[in-house]
């Protein structure tokens, strides 16, 4: 697989290959890294209930939705509507309380967040955190993601995190860092 079409596939979320079988199996036969599965949108009546969760400190706006009546995937996606409008200390406190509900298969709603380099460094670091506690096949190609773009906050964090799974360094060589990787997850898939 081309490298460009793993960082393209994991910037958008979608469908990531690597090499699952044999050394010699066609590209055709390999299997997927991970899938990410996009949730629906919310309900209109969930957007309702969330615009009226206004009322309170935010610590008391959390906690009634986590008592609200759907899905740990939808308190999660409440939670990220929350997080763009909020202040940066709100922020990290959103943060911490969507990625509780954020399994890896909708892993998608975290990948979004830690990709906004527009978002302060301490609500990356939550997301960052989170994604560190994911399988190795979510865990790795998001590192390799992250490492490879020079502006964003949690860049250098990536590179140096990279390094310690397989215990070597390939500097900026993206196209060895990439067959590292895959090696890596064929011997360390969990």
């Amino acid at each position: 697989m081309k490298l460009a079409t793993l960082i393209l596939s994991v910037l958008l979320g979608f469908l990531l290959v690597a090499v699952n079988a044999a050394e010699t199996a066609p590209t055709s036969a390999r299997a997927p890294l991970t899938e990410f599965v996009e949730p629906p949108p919310l309900d209109s009546k969930i957007v309702e209930m969330t615009k009226t969760n206004t009322v309170g400190s935010l610590e008391t706006r959390i906690y009634f939705v986590e008592q609200w009546e759907i899905a740990p995937v939808e308190k999660a996606q409440v939670f990220f509507s929350m997080l763009e409008p909020a202040a940066p200390d709100d922020q990290r406190k959103l943060a911490h309380a969507a990625v509780e509900h954020v399994v890896s298969t909708n892993y998608v709603l975290v990948h979004r967040q830690l990709f906004n380099a527009k978002l302060p460094r301490p609500v990356l670091s939550v997301f960052m955190t989170d994604t560190l506690k994911r399988n190795n096949r979510v865990k790795m190609p998001i590192l390799l993601a992250l490492a490879k773009i020079d502006t964003h906050p949690m860049q250098g964090d990536a590179q140096q995190l990279l390094s310690r799974y397989p215990g070597r360094s390939h500097g900026t060589n993206w196209l060895k860092w990439e067959e590292t990787m895959l090696a890596w997850l064929e011997q360390n898939p969990n």
